[in-house]
């Protein structure tokens, strides 16, 4: 078929504008921070999501280094949010722990005996 577009000069055919021609594209396409992705579902049955992540890590790893340039592999979901949240938990006791040391620096009014009295308390809570 042959479409004229008008111009000043008269009727363009559109083949001469530009090349016209048929592709297959994805149905569903996914964003994250504005890069194309592909999810991949797993779910986990009969056993515990950390067990399955450190499982996974090195099979991703692996096919992280066969990845062309500007591609990247991510485990996201409940992995992601279960790393962030141990992380996030682990900050906070060193935090009160510094806390604690400090508040028991005020009231010895000393370094070394606060130092000294949490040294022992994991063998104290052991025995």
């Amino acid at each position: 078929t042959r479409m004229a577009l008008p111009t000043r000069e008269g009727p363009q055919l559109l083949g001469d504008l530009t090349r016209v021609q048929r592709e297959w594209t994805p149905v569903f396409v996914t964003h994250v921070d504005i890069q194309p992705t592909f999810n991949v579902r797993a779910d986990v049955q009969d056993t515990d999501l950390g067990s399955v992540a450190s499982r996974l890590e090195p099979i991703v790893d692996r096919y992280r280094e066969e990845l062309p340039p500007g591609s990247r592999i991510q485990v996201r979901g409940q992995v992601e949010s279960m790393r962030t949240s141990f992380d996030r938990l682990l900050l906070g006791l060193l935090f009160a722990a510094v806390l604690v040391y400090a508040l028991m620096v005020v009231n010895f009014q000393s370094w070394l005996d606060p130092f000294i009295i949490i040294t022992a308390l994991p063998g104290a809570v052991v025995g």
